[in-house]
């Protein structure tokens, strides 16, 4: 190295040396642009955008069945089936989730219905079956529980509101007892996303049981 370039390399003018800075610059930058993006909250909950645990093996329209339950329903068109189970051998009388859908497509909200079948006392009335099955103590029941008839049923609904992630949320669930089986039938979602509400409410009333 000659004395020309020492000199140029201690006053910063070296070439290398000048590349090395603009470097240095445009990595502040883009450091500096992710943390105000990444301190940004959202404006509501958000989906996780990614395939589903479980293809959704329905046409529109389409009802799921449980056989042994002999029941079925048809889930919001397009949501996404997340979970299902079949009987045990031996313990087709446990308690067990049906199914659970998902909203996948519609918007950013996070939305999500599931269908349960459990054992209650016969000697309880619905509304009792409700607060036995009540979502826990972050939950507050929002509205009286309200009995109609589901295709020719007893039933009943009760609505709660809670958070979720620090959202407002409501969750909607509807009891019905049928033979010696007790079915809770919910609905989650944002609670301004009425979309997914009257989805929810439309797909509880496909609920329907083969005699």
């Amino acid at each position: 190295m000659t004395q020309l370039d020492v000199r140029e390399t201690e006053d910063g003018n070296h070439p290398v040396v000048k590349v090395l800075v603009a470097i240095l610059a445009v990595l502040v930058i883009v450091v500096g642009a992710a943390v105000v993006i990444g301190s940004r909250k959202p404006a509501g909950p958000e989906r996780i955008v990614g395939e589903p645990l479980l293809h959704n093996p329905l046409a529109r329209g389409e009802a799921f069945r449980d056989d042994y339950e002999r029941f079925r329903f048809i889930p919001p068109p397009d949501w996404s089936l997340q979970a299902k189970s079949m009987p045990a051998p031996g313990k087709e009388k446990d308690d067990r989730i049906l199914a659970k859908f998902k909203n996948l497509v519609q918007d950013t909200t996070t939305s999500w219905m599931t269908v349960r079948v459990c054992n209650l006392p016969p000697n309880l009335t619905l509304a009792e079956c409700l607060a036995k099955k009540a979502p826990g103590e972050d939950w507050k029941q929002i509205s009286a529980t309200q009995e109609f008839d589901l295709h020719g049923v007893p039933a009943a609904r009760a609505i709660y509101g809670g958070k979720f992630d620090k959202y407002d949320f409501v969750r909607e669930t509807v009891v019905v007892r049928k033979r010696d089986r007790t079915y809770l039938i919910s609905g989650v979602h944002h609670a301004p996303d009425s979309k997914s509400r009257d989805l929810i409410r439309a797909s509880m009333l496909t609920c329907q049981w083969d005699d």
